[in-house]
């Protein structure tokens, strides 16, 4: 069992100090291994991790879960928080998706969430992983969970995705072309991830630009506008503060 320094908190938000050093034996560079996890956590808290969820139980006001990963990966994380959730069922032409929120946490930074932030987030992570499955393929996992974190970025791992708290926040509105792109680009990980290997494109500059161009693929087919794809790589490119993990 480890139980090292992991979490710090401000107000009510949690913050995860690095998704690849937490554990105890942190991989170097890209190398990659499978993880076999086990949490022990405060059932009054909503908890998701990487991989398959392979069993929950509460006992003694504690929630213990266990996660495995379906193949070698290069880093884990996890999310906890005083979180609602939101569920987009799945229709069959792509994975469940669980949407975790904490509006309470928000407010802590003296933020408000925009209006149906949940149902706007689930909305977009949907199409987009249902645009994938049309257009690479069934993901390994049959249920995503996308979450807020304290952080301007976003990052992706197997069956997870951190989102940024800008994009649930009442600033550019539930449907800017921003919110829509972002989101949708770390739903492409689950197709493009580094854990399939990607070691074969030129570096990270070039992984980026797949993800970028991902992201805008799946918000021009939404819209019809072919000057989406333009515009929309352009603003990712111009608010460096959001990108992906």
């Amino acid at each position: 069992m480890y139980g090292g320094d992991l979490i710090d908190r401000y107000g009510d938000f949690f913050f995860l100090k690095s998704s690849s050093v937490w554990y105890p034996r942190p991989l170097e560079s890209r190398q990659r291994a499978n993880f076999d996890l086990t949490f022990h956590t405060p059932e009054s808290y909503r908890f998701a991790s990487v991989g398959l969820l392979k069993d929950s139980t509460v006992a003694n006001k504690a929630l213990t879960t266990h996660w495995v990963s379906d193949g070698p990966i290069r880093n884990v994380s996890f999310n906890l928080g005083f979180f609602e959730d939101h569920l987009v069922a799945s229709n069959g032409k792509r994975p469940e998706i669980v949407v975790l929120h904490s509006d309470q946490a928000l407010r802590s930074f003296g933020m408000r969430s925009m209006a149906k932030a949940k149902e706007s987030v689930g909305q977009d992570v949907s199409q987009a992983a249902e645009f994938f499955t049309a257009v690479f393929g069934e993901t390994d996992h049959k249920r995503l969970y996308a979450t807020i974190i304290p952080y301007g970025h976003g990052e992706a791992f197997p069956g997870l995705i951190h989102l940024s708290y800008s994009t649930f926040a009442d600033d550019e509105g539930a449907n800017g072309d921003f919110n829509q792109f972002f989101r949708a680009h770390e739903v492409a990980h689950q197709w493009w991830g580094d854990w399939r290997g990607l070691r074969q494109l030129p570096g990270p500059v070039a992984e980026r630009r797949l993800f970028q161009f991902l992201g805008a693929l799946v918000h021009a087919d939404r819209t019809e506008e072919e000057q989406v794809l333009l515009r929309s790589t352009r603003s990712l490119e111009d608010r460096p503060a959001r990108t992906a993990g």
